[in-house]
């Protein structure tokens, strides 16, 4: 292979203590590109139905990709991809900014897959071409946050980088995450359940080699114009001086902002929630930005008074404001910095996690749950210390957070009565933490995805790319055009996640083209736009395939009962997506080549991306 890709995969047989190298075959690194393509892969073809996700046989596999580590911007990252123990039938992925993933490739590797179980916790360290299991018993009960600089005394590597798993990982909280660099997670659908149920404690690399490339020249300048442009654009600008959390009064006034587990969407407490707000009032400073990142968004902060004074800890992004803020009721900025930083250290997906705890709230209030139920604790809205308490019990699965482990769709199921129809998910996975209600096409690359608790495509309404033919934003309350515009963005959405760029960055910066202008620079390929295109609808598809194989039915691809309702005040209230959904749906099967009965690829679509191996599996 000329550049791009190392061309090794390092296999971890967990159960044996075994490590071993492997050749990367050409033909899957063309097909497939690497991060969520590669793991989508291996997946699909070591998971054979009946396998229950927490089961060794699961493999869990974390993949750079062909620009991680090159001049293109915001290419540190890494992609962690396995099925889902949230949904128990698709695949989950999930990828983190840092600089993990770019050590990963300098150390001589495109991908590590885990697979078996080990006896006790240990941790991999891969120091270049070194690779060590490692015993991690003494780091087994050490929150996500604090492991990291014990491990790197540990390996006496301070310029290592680390991706762990906290308390809730190892408890097996089916929305556990996995966290690397202080705070950059892969969050979506249970991934670090799974690295828990394998007793693998962390994933720890140095590495200092050249990644190769082809055309360095080219590649440089692409950066450069590349750079020139993110920072003149105006939604890079607002991530930079504000943070994600920059957003919230845009998103408020557009009744996005999930307020009390989407019962309102009056929150007047709103400016207490934004980037501004923290920026302002918490004493904050840059945090070391990610690989080639020319934004640096994310801050470190300092609670200046209150209960929690001189705590310090990472600016959360919007989503996480928004789940343990307006979602639970909470109007205090501080308590929501300090929960934050909590649901992180234990190991949590907000995206659940706020709302399997907004779903208490609500059950509480109604008397489907009693002050008994949850421990002695009354779970009022806004009440922060209450929620402290949950977040503990969560992670340790002690009492009700045994039940709330499980996640929102099955927790709900337990607690019975009309519980199902007050929780917030889709497909028993989380969501993003926005209100769909407001903005269909969002809400939309959601319901269709065949991906756990995260969604397949952008949707044009709440972020526009004119690269893709929508220059200025979609209605967000049409019913037309966001099944095409979710064909389009996820086809994007899905390049990003496999060569493997930060979506920040690739929203806001090179059309598609000189994308792919840098990722040929970089291999030496000649891919071309078309060539694009069909390898992430491959992609697209095997996952699909996977999920049908595993019992995904057509029914799965509807959100749950809360998400259908009509607002009932706010910016959008009356409003219902419930009567345009199906036939956006049944769009969307013919954009995507699936059936639009069964959701299966068909047989001619298969054929036309070089999935013929997986007919036999879905139609014969």
């Amino acid at each position: 292979m000329q550049g791009g890709w190392i061309g090794k995969i390092l296999h971890v047989d967990l159960t044996k203590g075994d490590v071993r190298q492997e050749d990367l075959n050409p033909d899957m690194a063309r097909k497939y590109i690497g991060g969520v393509g590669f793991g989508v892969k291996i997946v699909y073809d070591e998971v054979p139905p009946g396998v229950d996700a927490l089961d060794p046989e699961n493999p869990l596999v974390f993949a750079t990709g062909p620009l991680t580590g090159t001049p293109a911007l915001g290419t540190g990252s890494f992609a962690v991809i396995t099925k889902s123990p949230l949904t128990g039938f698709t695949v989950a992925m999930g990828t983190a900014n840092g600089l993990l993933g770019m050590k990963l490739k300098a150390a001589g590797f495109d991908a590590v897959i885990f697979r078996g179980k080990s006896e006790r916790p240990v941790c991999l360290w891969v120091d270049n071409g070194n690779v060590e299991l490692r015993d991690a018993t003494r780091f087994w009960g050490v929150d996500s946050m604090e492991v990291e600089d014990l491990i790197k005394a540990e390996v006496a590597q301070p310029r290592a980088s680390v991706a762990s798993i906290g308390t809730a990982g190892e408890n097996l909280v089916r929305f556990a995450t996995v966290n690397s660099s202080f705070g950059h997670i892969a969050a979506s659908g249970g991934l670090g359940a799974v690295m828990g149920s394998k007793k693998l404690k962390a994933i720890v690399v140095h590495g200092t080699g050249q990644i190769p490339t082809v055309d360095k020249k080219v590649l440089d300048e692409l950066g450069r114009e590349w750079r020139e442009t993110i920072v003149k654009n105006p939604g890079a600008q607002r991530l930079r001086d504000y943070g994600t959390a920059g957003a919230c009064e845009m998103l408020y006034r557009m009744g996005d902002l999930p307020v009390k587990n989407l019962t309102t969407n009056i929150f007047p407490e709103y400016p207490a929630m934004t980037g501004q707000t923290i920026r302002k009032n918490f004493n904050t400073k840059p945090k070391g930005s990610c690989w080639h990142c020319p934004l640096n968004h994310v801050h470190m902060f300092e609670i200046p008074e209150g209960p929690y004074k001189g705590f310090v800890g990472e600016e959360p992004e919007q989503e996480t404001m928004a789940a343990f803020g307006p979602n639970l009721g909470i109007t205090d900025t501080a308590a929501v910095l300090y929960l934050s930083n909590l649901a992180d250290s234990l190991g949590m997906d907000c995206k659940v996690l706020g709302f399997v705890v907004s779903l208490c709230m609500e059950c509480y209030e109604k008397g489907l749950l009693t002050r008994e139920d949850l421990g002695g604790i009354e779970l009022t809205w806004g009440d922060y210390k209450a929620v402290v308490r949950l977040f503990g019990m969560i992670a340790r699965r002690e009492g009700i957070g045994n039940i709330l482990a499980e996640g929102t769709g099955r927790a709900a199921a337990y607690i019975g009565g009309d519980a199902p129809n007050f929780a917030v998910h889709n497909k028993g996975a989380g969501i993003h933490v926005h209100d769909f209600r407001a903005i269909w096409g969002y809400g939309f690359s959601h319901v269709i995805s065949s991906f756990a608790g995260t969604k397949e495509g952008l949707g044009a309404d709440l972020v526009p790319d004119a690269d893709l033919g929508y220059p200025s934003p979609l209605d967000p309350l049409s019913k037309v055009g966001h099944a095409g515009a979710s064909w389009k963005t996820g086809n994007k959405e899905m390049f990003s996640d496999c060569a493997i760029i930060c979506g920040h960055l690739s929203r806001r910066g090179l059309p598609w083209s000189k994308l792919i202008d840098m990722l040929n620079a970089a291999t030496g390929e000649r891919f071309s736009v078309e060539d694009i295109y069909t390898a992430m609808e491959r992609i697209r598809s095997l996952a699909r395939a996977f999920a049908i194989r595993h019992g995904l039915t057509p029914e799965d691809d509807w959100p749950s009962e809360r998400l259908l309702e009509a607002p009932r005040d706010g910016p959008v209230e009356g409003k219902s997506w419930r009567p345009y959904l199906k036939g956006m749906i049944a769009d969307y099967y013919r954009y995507m080549g699936w059936d639009e009965k069964t959701s299966k690829p068909l047989r001619r679509t298969l054929k036309k991306l070089d999935l013929e191996f997986v007919i036999k599996d879905i139609w014969d």
